[in-house]
């Protein structure tokens, strides 16, 4: 089934939209996109996009034509986010994200590939290895690549935004009050690159869609989860023992650049790569230096034994 999108949506979005279908999942509808259609080598081990907050797969739109000249390509809106169902009786946690995550791949039939996991993603892929450490990993990971992601919750500078909609009854109010110019102000604040008035539109449109403004309170509870699951997610990094890259906007006022750093020293085998004049949002602004980065990292994870 094709996904139903927001009326204001771009002829890019509509196209975006019109590449994937809903799977069913738990009785919620998700959004996946699996092409292999213009791969050079279709077989070759996929490359899995994961988004942050509060964005979707879309963030990654620019790249999905240059990885997917030569890799599969596979990208999902998490529960709550996107064009996926939006249900407030769940409670949306990384957990929950990193569940579905494997749901979707293995009905794909998906058995080993490569993660590109930005913001909220990055801790929702530290999750699946560490699943994949503990021997719970349904399928292999052959690599990851981290950008711009607060995974060291410590250090992050959160927006006013997300400090608002941490605080309880101010955030659903502040929830319910978004509108698209205080979206596009805080966005263009936290981005090095100048996104376009058409790209912060979708977004908004796809954040608040299907009822989004009504889930926003709940999927910021990662920031939290980020706090009380530190050890599992980032205390046993040297134990990631399949190749990683960390390519890190170096105008990010959010996840700064000193998180990136000391997450590619903490690494065991990590390649670094800071974009200086790129801010938050590295897949938006840099598609083209990131999707190098990506199909380095895929032959890399390839050659590895």
């Amino acid at each position: 089934m094709k996904p139903s999108v927001p009326e204001r949506a771009s002829s890019a979005l509509r196209d975006f939209a019109a590449r994937g279908e809903m799977i069913d999942y738990d009785g919620h509808r998700v959004f996946v996109i699996d092409d292999a259609s213009r791969a050079k080598s279709p077989d070759a081990r996929a490359v899995v996009f994961i988004h942050g907050f509060p964005g979707s797969a879309f963030d990654f739109g620019g790249m999905f034509d240059r990885v997917g000249e030569h890799r599969r390509v596979v990208a999902l809106d998490l529960l709550g986010f996107g064009l996926s169902d939006k249900p407030t009786e769940m409670g949306l946690s990384l957990f929950e994200h990193a569940d579905l995550v494997e749901v979707v791949l293995r009905r794909l039939g998906i058995r080993s590939c490569v993660l590109v996991a930005h913001d909220m993603g990055t801790t929702v892929a530290l999750e699946l290895c560490t699943r994949r450490r503990l021997g719970l990993l349904s399928f292999e990971i052959g690599g990851v690549l981290f950008t711009n992601g607060s995974v060291f919750i410590e250090l992050s500078q959160l927006t006013p935004s997300q400090k608002l909609l941490r605080v309880p009854v101010v955030g659903p109010v502040f929830a319910r009050a978004a509108r698209f110019a205080t979206f596009r102000a805080q966005i263009n604040r936290i981005s090095g690159r100048r996104l376009s008035d058409e790209a912060l539109r979708d977004m908004f449109e796809l954040m608040v869609a299907s009822g989004g403004r009504e889930v926003l309170p709940k999927l910021i509870g990662y920031v939290s989860e980020r706090y009380r699951f530190a050890e599992r997610w980032v205390g046993h990094l040297d134990r990631v023992d399949i190749p990683t890259s960390v390519v890190w906007g170096g105008r990010d006022p959010v996840a700064i650049p000193p998180i990136g750093e000391r997450l590619a020293r903490a690494l065991p085998d990590a390649h670094f790569v800071r974009l200086e004049d790129v801010g938050h949002f590295s897949p938006l602004e840099a598609p083209a230096e990131l999707s190098a980065e990506v199909l380095a990292l895929a032959a890399r994870a390839d050659a590895a034994p």
